[in-house]
């Protein structure tokens, strides 16, 4: 019997022709096989279980590690094909969840609903997130002798770690001293973290209303006393606090954005650990479930729709809905654009998500939409999910899990090809 091999199907799919009249670039049908982008055969590998169930929670991967989130612990590894087992935890004692993750440059962020984390991206190693700020000065009163000029001052303090992150700060405390008396501080507030080292010590001018470092004492003193010293680095932290955990993270502009209930809470730029009291926050009309940043602004998945946040400052940020219906939730991602259209959009973010209507849709850098493959492919609703992007020797590929639907699982797909037919040179149809 005389094999014949074919190794190139660049033309697709042809169920319409006869056999006898297929081309040999064209395919009939394939099981358990890719096709790259120049039409080359491959096996599709399938899948290997590597590790038991241990309750894994989260998933997230950067180009040299894969993290694990299992048993309220962060796993990392930069073999995820050798693991047989679950390496040491980077970091153990999480909350509940909900856990997601994001990435800036060579920094990635962990949520658990509760606090932030932040490990390196390319080896398993724990970084410092800020400090909690401290609930309040302590009791101020005026001591005897001290060497302040007579007037109104106003007092603050920061936690200080080891590393130099500084906490935000309550609201500043007045007291008023006469000529040459001091500022007696007793109950000062005491951090449990254990990475922070000191207090800092922030007074104003005698009836300023800036304020100054004046001093630095270990974390723990209860009470202190300060004499007049001269004037260090301006406080610029007050009023703010340290960026906490929540449902969804993400990041833009320069910026963390985290989701908890209808508040999105955003960080200063730059410094991730820190969000204003006053104006580091939008408030939507519903909860928030997942956020996704794109070229020009940010797509907030509520309980009852999609809005798209555009702007790159918190005080000029436009909304607007941009789909009526919700998205399943879990299945909101960002991709590579080409993923869709190779041509327009490789290289730029686009947003993806499971309609609750039973289409996909993207969302574009600019913050409009399109319809993936509409009228040919619905799903029916589901009450959670997910799509991850897989690329593998050069196959690119957009893969969906959908749990516990709503209703009948269901998976409705339709396609439709033109067809002329010649005869004797002759078009009939």
């Amino acid at each position: 019997m005389r094999e014949f091999k074919f190794t190139n199907f660049a033309q697709g799919l042809n169920n319409v022709f006869r056999e006898d009249r297929l081309q040999r670039n064209v395919l009939r049908g394939a099981n358990n096989v890719d096709l790259s982008s120049t039409g080359a055969v491959q096996r599709r590998r399938g899948y290997q279980q590597l590790i038991a169930d241990t309750g894994f929670e989260e998933l997230y991967a950067t180009e040299r590690q894969l993290f694990m989130v299992a048993n309220n612990a962060l796993y990392v590894t930069s073999s995820p094909s050798e693991l047989s087992s679950l390496p040491t935890a980077l970091i153990s004692g999480l909350a509940d969840g909900p856990y997601d993750f994001t990435a800036i440059d060579d920094r990635v962020f962990l949520s658990d609903g509760r606090d932030i984390y932040a490990v390196r991206a390319n080896k398993p190693e724990r970084l410092e997130f800020g400090v909690r700020g401290p609930g309040g000065v302590g009791t101020l009163s005026a001591a005897s002798e001290g060497g302040w000029y007579a007037g109104t001052y106003l007092v603050n303090v920061t936690f200080v770690t080891e590393t130099g992150w500084e906490s935000g700060t309550p609201i500043s405390q007045p007291i008023t001293l006469t000529e040459g008396q001091g500022i007696r501080f007793t109950d000062l507030p005491v951090s449990s973290d254990p990475d922070t080292a000191q207090l800092r010590i922030y007074v104003s001018d005698a009836n300023g209303e800036a304020l100054y470092a004046r001093t630095t004492i270990p974390n723990g003193t209860s009470s202190y006393t300060l004499g007049y010293k001269r004037a260090g680095k301006r406080l610029t932290t007050i009023l703010k606090d340290t960026l906490p955990g929540g449902t969804t993270i993400t990041n833009f502009a320069g910026r963390l954005w985290v989701a908890d209930g209808k508040a999105i809470l955003i960080s200063e730029p730059a410094n991730y650990a820190l969000y204003d009291l006053n104006t580091g926050y939008l408030l939507m009309e519903d909860d928030v479930e997942n956020l996704c940043a794109v070229g020009q602004g940010v797509f907030a998945f509520t309980a009852q729709n999609v809005v798209f946040i555009g702007g790159d400052r918190v005080n000029n940020m436009t909304r607007r809905e941009i789909c009526p219906y919700p998205a399943i939730p879990g299945t909101g991602t960002v991709v590579d654009g080409k993923n869709i259209d190779p041509e327009r959009l490789s290289g730029r973010d686009v947003a993806v998500w499971w309609c609750s209507t039973g289409t996909m849709m993207v969302g574009l850098p600019d913050g409009s939409v399109q319809r993936v493959r509409d009228g040919e492919v619905s799903v029916s609703d589901y009450e959670e999910g997910m799509v991850a992007e897989l690329e593998r020797e050069g196959v690119r590929q957009l893969v969906s899990v959908l749990k516990n639907p709503k209703s009948d699982s269901s998976l409705a797909a339709s396609d439709s090809v033109a067809v002329q037919v010649y005869r004797n040179g002759i078009e009939l149809s």
